[in-house]
């Protein structure tokens, strides 16, 4: 039971720091707790409408999705609230689905959403880690065979 209290008081604190911290502000250390809005690449726009974009926003756009995330040490774990938008480095112009897929000259059916967006790189790795324990788990239990009967 000691031992078990031993083991756990540090995963305890490391829980307990996670959990009280508060926005991270630059040159303050590391960051623990990320999250708010990500875009992530969408597509390329070409001819005319990459023309018409750049004229109208004034920078050289790209079309992205804009995304709410939350994540641990800068890797993604969840995301939510998803749009479509024309990006140039941190701005943004936000778009409706059809004006994307008019950009991009096909239907709003067919537009979808970045991997990026549909499964974050942090809850792969969280996936990938609780497979490789549920796999590490099982051969543990075939080495170790049956126990031997005891004598009583």
């Amino acid at each position: 039971m000691q031992r078990s209290l031993v083991l756990a008081a540090p995963a305890l604190a490391l829980a307990g720091v996670a959990l009280m911290s508060t926005p991270a502000q630059a040159g303050k250390g590391i960051v623990l707790i990320t999250s708010g809005d990500s875009v992530a690449h969408y597509a390329d726009l070409t001819g005319e409408m990459k023309k018409m974009a750049d004229e109208a926003t004034g920078h050289d756009v790209q079309l992205g999705y804009k995304y709410s995330q939350f994540g641990l040490f800068w890797l993604e774990l969840w995301t939510w609230d998803g749009e479509y938008v024309l990006f140039h480095d941190d701005t943004v112009w936000e778009l409706t689905p059809d004006q994307a897929a008019e950009m991009l000259a096909v239907k709003v059916e067919e537009l979808g959403t970045p991997w990026r967006f549909k499964l974050p790189f942090g809850l792969m790795i969280l996936i990938g880690l609780g497979a490789a324990a549920l796999v590490w788990s099982r051969m543990k239990g075939k080495d170790e065979g049956p126990a031997a009967p005891t004598a009583g």
